[in-house]
């Protein structure tokens, strides 16, 4: 896991600006760094070692022909049994060389092979060509910006920026986060003309010519039909298996190894896992962070499930005064507007919890991603049924929905019509809520087209339509960048086991019914653990709000938000109708049903964004 980044030039290199640009990665890769010049091209890479902590893993790494050069962030966890299958030799035990010496045999071939979290690049010398490549999912970031003069590559954007000495907002995408709550959903990234790397696409760049390939693709055109025929019983079971064999794959390490868990099921699932597999805790760490506000704290019910199990717990409490103390450091490190309280209660466990010698956290994300978790799935699925005149099923899954949710058929009705038309626009969370108020922004913004087109067309199911949205285009993307700025900025490796692409491609491609079934969301994952754990596991409803965000932000931290919206800067900014924000947020105060603070939080995030990186340059 690393930091890495460097140039493609028709202009000569500066050192002071490569090395420049690692500086700025550093935390990403405390334990070594190094960068090389090839002629117009320049790579750079900050390591932070977990396979072979000898200076043999040092980067950029060439082969031992002196033909190719490679700089490599992330993990290839069936590197060894690469290795194996393709005769692979190697003069250092880390996967960085086996992915090097793969390319050599396959080409850009070698991406199909490769069960890992990577974001790399690779110089041809001969061809005088860079191969750059990021993961299926997306789960390791890759940033570039290109014009006629210059190809520029970097794990982070700030790297970019110093060496382009340079720094704009790019106005359309800012225009669309605020319009719809999207972000990370295209190439496009806050940052005029730095965009990102999509999942599963590669870049080929040489002097004559740039092009960008996509590799994988969750379409259900591309997926196993024969899944579709598996039984119920036979789907449990692959379903189990996969999960194990990826918690098995990615408990390899060099160093010490951590977890982030909850109470929630993805964790207690990881914890199950790990346990089988380590025969028990053993030397595993595990870390939470809680609230002090009952309404949403976990700990009571996370104490219980690992006392079950003989598990320790460590806790660290996150209050408002440690979000106002950290804050700053957050926005800094995460780079772009992100995730709220809960960005930074990861961002802030990670920093005090985790000791030098343990490098790698597992993490249970995706879980309700992959498999329908989110209430807001529930119309697509309902919507797929009524559209085959499966009139009473939709009727018997309605009642079952509303008594497992806790909602009346009063509240369906808006209830459908909002998520059913969020798949383009979004404005809703994960429990269906509308977040958005457009009265809220600037005439200008407000009356902006929207920039981004999803092409949901070769899908068919509905609810295959929203999980493909999720996973690709909205809801994972900001998770996953969310994740690695929280853990590397703090010099540590976050691994998401159940987001393995075999797990993935599997979960997408079964039947509708599978996923959604008598109105329980997730319900051929929650049925295999069932089976395996019933004595166990606690399989309570799904927390749609597990933070106190919005608690904070009535109380303890309105003061601190009410002085933004009133600055100077922000009124100048010509984002929002500041008059009409203020007096929405002083109704939401005093609103005891108002649960849902997305907006504030957006002006909020948005207004500390630019005064840390647009108006200091």
């Amino acid at each position: 896991m690393c930091g890495i980044s460097g140039v493609f030039s028709k202009k000569n290199l500066s050192r002071e600006k490569i090395n420049s640009m690692i500086e700025a990665l550093s935390h990403r890769g405390p334990d070594d760094s190094d960068y090389k010049i090839y002629g117009n091209i320049a790579l750079a890479s900050c390591r932070l070692s977990i396979f072979d902590l000898s200076s043999k893993g040092r980067m950029p790494m060439e082969d031992v022909t002196k033909s190719f050069s490679i700089v490599f962030n992330g993990e290839i966890y069936n590197f060894n049994e690469l290795k194996r299958d393709f005769n692979i030799k190697t003069t250092s035990k880390t996967d960085t060389e086996v992915l090097l010496e793969l390319y050599k045999l396959k080409g850009t071939n070698c991406l199909n092979y490769l069960n890992g979290m990577f974001s790399f690049v690779i110089y041809d010398f001969k061809k005088n060509i860079l191969f750059c490549a990021r993961d299926r999912l997306g789960i390791k970031p890759f940033y570039y910006y290109y014009d006629e003069k210059n190809f520029i590559f970097s794990s982070e954007i700030k790297p970019i920026t110093q060496y382009l000495n340079s720094t704009f907002v790019d106005e359309d995408y800012l225009s669309d986060y605020l319009n719809t709550g999207f972000y990370d959903c295209d190439k496009r990234t806050f940052f005029k003309n730095i965009n990102q790397l999509e999942q599963g696409h590669y870049i080929l760049k040489s002097d004559a010519e740039f092009k960008k390939i996509r590799y994988w693709d969750l379409y259900e055109k591309n997926l196993s039909s024969s899944i579709k025929k598996l039984s119920f019983e036979d789907t449990k079971r692959i379903f189990f298996d996969t999960v194990k064999n990826s918690f098995k794959l990615q408990m390899q390490s060099d160093t010490q190894i951590g977890l982030n868990v909850s109470s929630g099921l993805d964790s207690q699932i990881m914890m199950k896992n790990l346990d089988e597999l380590n025969n028990g805790q053993g030397d595993i760490i595990a870390n939470s962070y809680y609230f002090d506000e009952k309404k949403v704290s976990e700990k009571d019910e996370l104490e219980k499930f690992a006392k079950q199990i003989g598990w320790k717990i460590d806790y660290i409490k996150i209050s408002p005064q440690i979000f106002l103390e950290n804050i700053q450091e957050v926005v800094e490190s995460q780079g772009e507007p992100f995730p709220g309280v809960v960005t930074l209660a990861k961002y802030y466990l990670i920093k005090k919890n985790y000791s030098k010698n343990c490098k790698v956290i597992l993490e249970a994300q995706g879980g309700d991603d992959f498999s329908a978790g989110y209430r807001y799935t529930f119309p697509f699925y309902l919507k797929d049924l009524l559209k085959s005149c499966a009139l009473s099923k939709s009727i018997k899954e309605i009642n079952c929905f509303l008594k497992n949710e806790g909602l009346t058929f009063k509240d369906f009705i808006p209830f459908y019509i909002n998520c059913i038309g969020s798949l383009k626009t979004g404005g809703i969370s994960s429990d269906g809520s509308s977040f958005l108020n457009k009265e809220i922004l600037n005439q200008k913004i407000k009356k902006k087209k929207i920039g981004y087109n999803f092409d949901f067309k070769k899908i068919k199911s509905n609810l295959n339509k929203i999980l493909y949205r999720d996973i690709n285009k909205t809801k994972l993307p900001r998770i996953l960048r969310s994740c690695d700025r929280a853990s590397m900025s703090n010099g540590k490796e976050l691994r998401v086991p159940l987001l393995d692409h075999n797990i993935v491609e599997f979960c997408y491609s079964l039947p509708i019914n599978y996923k959604i079934c008598m109105g329980n969301l997730r319900y051929f994952y929650r049925a295999s653990y069932f089976d395996k754990y019933k004595n166990t596991v606690f399989f309570r409803p799904k927390k749609h709000v597990s933070d106190p965000q919005t608690i904070w932000l009535k109380g303890q931290l309105y003061e601190w938000a009410n002085d933004i919206f009133n600055s100077k800067k922000f009124n100048e900014r010509g984002l929002f109708n500041v008059p009409f924000l203020l007096k929405k947020f002083k109704l939401f105060k005093n609103d005891k049903n108002q649960n849902n603070s997305f907006l504030f939080w957006q002006a909020i995030n948005v207004e500390l964004w630019y005064r840390t990186f647009i108006d200091k340059n």
